[in-house]
């Protein structure tokens, strides 16, 4: 559709279907630090993030699910609390309402046993 303006107009349409999407929450209950390339990283302030983020989507009308891109731990959480790290936050994607799709991130194969 052409607008007196001379720009084009696409006819508005409903979307097929909305998702929410999250990638490398990295949690781990250590201390603020710094990435390996010395970028800085609130480890635990992720778990937060994450919180903010299920909140919205279940605050947003008519998602049809949402999709974790991996790296749910950070490389530098000691091996020992990464399982326990891992179900903290499962423990807040279950409070989506709805199905949430998990992939596995190189963090999570450094972390987790196999």
């Amino acid at each position: 559709m052409l607008l007196e303006n001379g720009s084009v107009a696409a006819p508005k349409r409903q979307p097929l279907f909305s998702f929410g999407v999250v990638s490398d929450v990295q949690y781990a209950d250590i201390p603020d630090g710094r990435s390996f390339l010395r970028v800085p990283r609130y480890y635990r302030h992720s778990l937060l993030v994450l919180q903010r983020a299920v909140q919205s989507w279940n605050n947003t009308d008519n998602l049809s699910f949402a999709i974790n891109f991996g790296d749910i731990v950070n490389g530098f959480c000691p091996r020992d609390e990464s399982l326990h790290a891992v179900k903290k936050v499962v423990a807040e994607f279950e409070k989506f309402n709805g199905p949430v799709y998990h992939m596995i991130g190189n963090h999570c194969l450094y972390n987790l046993p196999r």
